[in-house]
């Protein structure tokens, strides 16, 4: 998923990122935090931290390029639909 995070970047498009997976990466990743700051254990607690922290980077990239995608492809239908000749008749 950070892969696809830099591709989201360079073409400012969600299409190659499932917001599904990211969740879901973020969600367990928070989960095994709290377990592991519930007991206490470093050696599960630091990797999950640090997955918290990139789930919630990707989550807010998905959200920032999510609405520039929108509007792109709101546009790019637009044109489409602009393009197709019309049948009226004459």
């Amino acid at each position: 998923p950070l892969g696809a995070a830099r591709r989201v970047i360079n073409t400012r498009s969600v299409e190659s990122m499932p917001i599904a997976l990211s969740v879901a990466g973020l969600a367990s990743s928070i989960l095994w935090a709290l377990y592991a700051t519930l007991l206490s254990d470093r050696w599960v607690g630091i990797p999950n931290y640090i997955g918290t922290v990139l789930g919630l980077i990707q989550i807010a990239i998905y959200l920032m390029y999510c609405r520039h995608s929108q509007s792109e492809e709101q546009r790019l239908v637009q044109n489409s639909t602009s393009l197709q000749p019309t049948h009226e008749a004459c």
